[in-house]
């Protein structure tokens, strides 16, 4: 595993329907740097994997933004 592969869990606000989580993933996976990530509708959150190098939080919340949908507080996993 890369050094800079970072997992990150985002809270995700506004999803109403069982496509939400399909427009956040394709937003996501759309980001230069972004490994996976899926989106759990029953807990309203988004994981990603991501290399540091490439990709960045900001990237991502705005990523998120711009499907529509805003992000709660995240926590970054290192390693």
């Amino acid at each position: 595993m890369s050094a800079n592969l970072k997992h990150l869990e985002i809270p995700i606000v506004g999803m109403d329907c069982n496509r939400c989580p399909q427009t956040i993933e394709k937003a996501l996976k759309g980001i230069a740097g972004v490994k996976k990530a899926s989106v759990n509708f029953s807990t309203k959150k988004a994981y990603v994997e991501f290399d540091l190098e490439a990709a960045s939080l900001k990237k991502i919340l705005e990523a998120i933004r711009a499907a529509g949908y805003q992000s709660g507080v995240s926590t970054l996993k290192v390693g």
